[in-house]
């Protein structure tokens, strides 16, 4: 990224944070997903690489799993955006290519989610089989994606990081790699194993995590 395109997205974090503060988690994703467009490079495949590169740091604060992540994360595919890869045998998709095709792009072109895309609170995520809505936890993944974004920001810019997280100042966290903010992350939510699991897949019969 040039200093034009950091400054821009140190921007946008801020305006994210700024949302999650005021408990709107929704129009948070807006300028976290713009960033992630501006940090991964032009083109959907792109996008999906970099979150799926990322996906450890993301899944530890969105599954919120006893300090679990996961390199890989699968979940059914809703017939929203035609664009989406094709199921695979079981019917799941990677989760990055929801997050590009039924997030973002739902965002950009739409300015809202699709109906079938509905926040929750009590949990990370549900899957209704009768009536084909998923519920995610927006805030967790939001944090996720902010988190994700904040390796990308080289520490001589951490200064326009505004926010903390758990009264941890975000700015200390820019330039982190990707392990040492793993580690960062697991010391504000600690739990009995810290191990990494390769992947995860939520199919219709394990519809709640």
């Amino acid at each position: 990224m040039n200093q034009r395109q950091i400054e821009g997205v140190c921007k946008r974090i801020n305006e994210a944070y700024a949302y999650l503060v005021n408990d709107d988690a929704e129009a948070a994703l807006s300028p976290l997903l713009n960033s992630i467009d501006a940090v991964s490079g032009t083109g959907r495949s792109r996008f999906k690489d970099w979150v799926s590169k990322r996906m450890r740091v993301i899944s530890l604060c969105f599954f919120s799993l006893g300090g679990h992540s996961f390199g890989s994360v699968r979940i059914p595919h809703l017939q929203i955006n035609k664009q989406m890869m094709k199921p695979d045998e079981v019917g799941t998709v990677p989760f990055e290519e929801a997050i590009y095709h039924l997030l973002r792009c739902s965002l950009v072109h739409n300015c809202a989610l699709p109906e079938e895309i509905q926040d929750i609170r009590n949990t990370s995520y549900q899957y209704d089989d009768d009536t084909g809505i998923m519920h995610l936890n927006l805030h967790r993944l939001a944090i996720g994606f902010l988190m994700a974004l904040l390796v990308c920001i080289p520490e001589q810019h951490a200064t326009r990081i505004q926010g903390d997280l758990n009264g941890y100042p975000l700015a200390r966290l820019c330039g982190l790699s990707d392990a040492d903010m793993l580690t960062m992350l697991r010391s504000f939510w600690p739990a009995e194993s810290h191990h990494p699991s390769p992947t995860v897949v939520f199919m219709k019969h394990n519809p709640t995590v």
